[in-house]
């Protein structure tokens, strides 16, 4: 039988979260990038199982739980959106027989996902209609997974394919008219409900430096893959905007640095601002404004 880590969560919470702990300011400034790298893995992974890219979706899952034993803030969608991913997570493997979960090593993946489905309607507030629905889903594609692999005696637990299994045949046309394929992307839809998906907030950073690069008339696919240092990848001072295009170019930076204007400065706050519900505009702050005027 094959063992497979077990996508687990547990939060601290911290910033944003009734401060049930006191942190300093180094540690929440960890929890939060954790918390966006997470929203960021957790949305790829959806797109990859819609996608059916399968392979990528473990590799992704594998990603996640790296971040997930390490502190993390949680909001109010976290929680639903880990489920998610537990749940899909036996949902990919739930035609191996022989897979298991670490915390629950004796059921199949399927018999899994059926008690994380338990703790959804436990935790989270779920239409009693869809969660029946999905249960009665989960629990038919256990009996014909069990069918398929010929593994009769665990499949005697639904009466619907009783006949099939006192023929003890793996063959029947009723096996094909929902394949797995078809179920995995039912599970997704029922997953997609748990929550509104909104873009992560590392997504919606690398849009706007994307703008701020074609503004600037970088090439965006020399932006995305730089072959020689790039200016806001390059370290030295700050300079000021050129006010006339006469004036001499300012001197180059060494490599390996970032050279950080005003303009790039701003966008970066803006985003992190309305992230951090910050009520601050970035004139307002006089340290930001300081490190701006650096030269």
């Amino acid at each position: 039988m094959t063992n497979t880590a077990d996508t687990s969560y547990g939060f601290v919470y911290g910033v944003g979260n009734g401060g049930k702990r006191k942190h300093g300011p180094r540690t929440r400034c960890g929890m939060c990038s954790n918390r966006w790298m997470v929203d960021y893995y957790i949305s790829v992974a959806f797109d990859t199982f819609r996608n059916e890219r399968y392979t990528d979706f473990c590799e992704i899952r594998d990603i996640l739980q790296c971040h997930l034993v390490r502190p993390l803030e949680a909001n109010d969608a976290m929680p639903k959106k880990i489920r998610a991913i537990q749940f899909l997570t036996r949902i990919n493997d739930g035609d191996k027989l022989d897979f298991s979960f670490e915390s629950q090593e004796f059921l199949t993946p399927l018999e899994s996902a059926m008690s994380v489905l338990d703790s959804i309607s436990e935790e989270l507030t779920v239409p009693q209609k869809d969660l029946e629905r999905v249960h009665k889903s989960i629990r038919e594609m256990l009996v014909m997974v069990c069918i398929k692999n010929k593994a009769f005696d665990k499949a005697k637990e639904k009466a619907i394919f009783l006949g099939l299994v006192n023929k003890r045949s793996s063959e029947h046309s009723v096996l094909q008219q929902v394949t797995y394929q078809q179920f995995k992307q039912e599970m997704l839809q029922f997953c997609e409900s748990l929550f509104t998906y909104s873009p992560p907030f590392l997504c919606r950073a690398a849009r706007q430096l994307m703008v701020k690069r074609q503004e600037a008339g970088q090439d965006a696919e020399e932006g995305d893959c730089p072959s020689v240092p790039q200016p806001e990848d390059q370290l030295g001072p700050v300079t000021q905007d050129n006010t006339s295009r006469h004036k001499p170019s300012p001197p180059s930076a060494p490599p390996g640095g970032v050279r950080l204007t005003r303009s790039r400065l701003k966008a970066v706050y803006t985003a992190l601002a309305e992230e951090l519900r910050e009520p601050m505009t970035f004139e307002q702050s006089s340290v930001v404004e300081r490190e701006v005027m650096v030269v």
